[in-house]
């Protein structure tokens, strides 16, 4: 059963809950002067990670037709505070992707039990929350921005006797788009969508050569759409589901990649 599917019945029930829920509710409560995304989240859950080789990134971009693929356990830790119109989330995620397949458009190969990636990303991130009530009471519609550090490192096992890693350190900003709806005070749904660049610098080496290692830089760009809710416990903990997705690209001498990760994290917010 792939994420995507498993996302899609985690999604229908926590619809039907959530409707179940609703229809059982008083009349909804009015807005607090608080940020509804308050306190402390932590989250576990798991992603899938994989990457296509691009030999030209001008257009038409030339990429590999072969995806390398692994799977593996994904953490977030988050932060949030604020008002209702203005939040201030700290963010920090860990991933470690194995069980590495080469997906071909035929066929699939599983990739040696060498290879593995990890991404390690910390941001912190202003939002502005310009329109509230829009429409209906709780709907909220804002912009940030995000400023952000990350750290990838990939090791792929070309045989036996050779093993390739390469890994990636930067910064960078991103535009946030972001939308909440605390309409029901069990039941908080959120949305959002960044884009933005990051500057890295590249570190490349392989077991062959001992003076195979490169250190050069390279740009990268990524989309990140994160979607979720969350449901009310007790006074001061509520249960959080979300899914991420990014996308992203990177380019410097040489060596070019598209990549993308598809995680579904399910945690507990103390919202205090």
């Amino acid at each position: 059963m792939t994420i995507r599917l498993r996302l899609c019945i985690a999604t229908t029930v926590t619809c039907l809950v959530t409707v179940a829920d609703v229809a059982a509710q008083p009349a909804a409560a009015a807005p607090t002067s608080d940020d509804p995304s308050r306190g402390w989240t932590v989250a576990a859950g798991h992603e899938v990670f994989a990457l296509r080789d691009v030999s030209r990134n001008i257009r038409p971009v030339d990429a590999s037709p072969i995806k390398w693929e692994g799977r593996g356990p994904a953490v977030v830790v988050r932060r949030a505070q604020g008002t209702r119109r203005a939040s201030h989330l700290f963010d920090g995620a860990y991933a470690r992707a194995t069980n590495f397949t080469y997906k071909g458009p035929t066929r699939d190969v599983d990739g040696l039990s060498g290879d593995v990636a990890s991404h390690f990303e910390g941001s912190y991130e202003y939002r502005r929350y310009f329109w509230t009530d829009l429409a209906v009471d709780g709907l909220d519609l804002g912009v940030g921005g995000r400023a952000l550090a990350s750290h990838v490192a990939m090791r792929r096992q070309i045989s036996t006797l050779l093993e390739q890693s390469r890994s990636l350190t930067g910064g960078g900003a991103a535009v946030v788009l972001a939308a909440r709806l605390h309409r029901w005070p069990r039941i908080h749904l959120h949305a959002s969508w960044a884009n933005g660049a990051v500057v890295s610098r590249r570190t490349s080496e392989h077991s062959a050569d001992a003076l195979s290692r490169l250190i050069t830089s390279g740009g990268n760009w990524l989309t990140e759409l994160i979607v979720g809710g969350d449901v009310r416990l007790s006074r001061d903990l509520r249960l959080e589901l979300e899914w991420r997705s990014w996308y992203e690209g990177y380019s410097s001498d040489h060596f070019a990649y598209a990549g993308d990760r598809q995680a579904l994290l399910i945690g507990v917010r103390y919202a205090r």
